[in-house]
């Protein structure tokens, strides 16, 4: 349910008329996703392979990783146009509005648990990841 809420307060912040300095929305949509990137460093450095190189190699093996990491730096580098001022702002809106595309994506991994959607939402996955190329 608090992902569900993170989802309609980033899309909130991304349809609001963006002010030169961050609101409280905003504020709260960067605390969510920097403690999910402070989440994920642990994860890797909590597994079990003893060398750093292991760890992200097992890591990154899984499409979700992946897709969470995109995300992540995704955000990040539109936060960071995004406080640069009127030329980037701009800039860092647009990677806000594809930033988002990941989080919702990541829904599909949070429904594949269903027990009826399941099934579905897998082959949703596949068809989709087979078709990179042709994107």
């Amino acid at each position: 349910m608090s992902y569900l809420g993170f989802l309609m307060l980033f899309s909130y912040v991304i349809l609001v008329k963006m002010e030169d300095q961050p609101s409280v929305k905003e504020w709260l949509v960067i605390a969510y996703i920097i403690s999910t990137a402070i989440e994920k460093t642990r994860e890797v450095l909590m597994s079990e392979p003893r060398k750093l190189r292991q760890k992200l190699k097992i890591w990154f093996s899984e499409y979700w990783n992946i897709s969470d990491f995109v995300a992540i730096l995704l955000f990040l580098a539109g936060l960071s146009m995004r406080l640069h001022g009127d030329p980037y702002r701009t800039a860092g809106r647009t990677a806000y509005c594809l930033d988002i595309i990941f989080w919702f994506i990541r829904v599909l991994d949070l429904l594949a648990v269903n027990q009826h959607a399941g099934p579905y939402i897998t082959m949703i996955t596949k068809m989709v990841s087979s078709d990179h190329f042709f994107l």
